[in-house]
Order: structure tokens, then sequence, then C-alpha cells
């Protein structure tokens, strides 16, 4: 059905007169409540259709992830989190835990230190409850959603040599298996296998 412009533009002159109260108490629009804007990113839908995941990104400050059951009745929210992955049976959803921005900012490494790693946020769909993990480079859910594979950094990086002359090497890293049934963890250590350090 097509509808006449000339009824519709004249519907939008006579609402403002029908409502005068309405239109007058709108809040004019101004720079703080555009920067509140937040952009949707990475929205994703579990294969049973019940579960809902995006990233919700403000112009400046930290990213979160939430979770919305299809039939509106659970919500949940991921601080800090982004790029959010659901499991196939919709049980589980991992996201990357980002740095936050603030940290980002202000952190300067010294020489032969890395920046600040991201780590992974593991979110339990039916209680709600949230685990984090620390320097997590990569993850993913196996096809049958009863293991969750993740790639950590070690931390402890060993150092040879006295001043100047110091060289800071890695200390590897961790591929770790979860069980998604009782959230037990096998960690097998990745020594570095490439030799070259880095000067102070």
């Amino acid at each position: 059905m097509k509808i006449n412009p000339r009824i519709l533009l004249s519907v939008l002159l006579i609402l403002p007169l029908v409502c005068p109260s309405q239109a007058q108490n709108k809040k004019a629009l101004t720079v703080t409540d555009i920067m509140k804007f937040r952009q949707l990113e990475s929205p994703s839908i579990s294969n049973d259709g019940q579960w809902v995941v995006l990233t919700a990104r403000p112009d400046r400050g930290d990213p979160e992830v939430q979770v919305h059951s299809a039939d509106g009745k659970k919500k949940y929210f991921i601080p800090g989190g982004e790029k959010p992955v659901l499991s196939n049976d919709g049980k589980w959803v991992a996201a990357v835990h980002a740095v936050a921005a603030e940290i980002q900012v202000n952190t300067k490494p010294a020489n032969g230190e890395k920046k600040p790693e991201g780590g992974l946020i593991l979110l339990n769909t039916l209680t709600g409850e949230q685990s984090v993990f620390e320097n997590v480079q990569s993850f993913r859910f196996s096809n049958d959603s009863k293991w969750l594979l993740y790639h950590s950094v070690r931390a402890d990086a060993e150092e040879e040599g006295t001043g100047k002359n110091t060289v800071r090497k890695s200390a590897g890293s961790t591929l770790n298996l979860v069980s998604m049934e009782d959230t037990s963890r096998i960690a097998f250590p990745v020594p570095c296998l490439c030799g070259v350090g880095q000067q102070r």
C-alpha cells in the first residue's frame, strides 16, 4: 500500500501541535550524548537460536560484551570483553578480555618488555558465572562443546648477561585444555625455540 506524501507530511506537522509538551520537553542532543553512543560489533546467534551475543564499543573507553537470551528473560554483560564466541551447544561464551584503555595509554613498557597482554573471559549462560584467564593469545571451543583450548603466554621470562648486555628471553607459552564439564585443566608447556632474545 502506497502512502500519499502529502498525508504523511501533514501528520508530521500536526504531531507537535497535538503533543506540544512532549516536543518542548525533548532535550537537545549534545556532543557528550553522542560520545556515549556505542557501536555494535561481532553479532552472533547460537546454533539453537536461544542466545545472541555482540560487542558494544564506545568511541572512547572499554568495550563490553552483551549476551541476550532470545526470550528476553536473561541478559549478561562482560565488562572489558570483545569478539565473543559461542560454543556450539550455546552453554558457553568466550570473549577476549581487552587491556583497559587507561592502562594502554598510561603504561610504557621498559626496553625488552612486552606491552600488557589481554586475556580470556568464559561465561556460563546457564548460571551467569564468569571465569578469567590471563595472557591469552587465542582460543576456540571443540566442535562437541566439551573442551576449550586456549594458548597463553608465560610471563616468567628469563634473563641472561649483565648490564647493557642483558638479554631477555621469552619463557615460551602454554597450550591449555579446559573441560567444560568440571573446568579441570590440562596444560602443555611449549618452550621457546626461536633462540632470539631482546637487548635492553
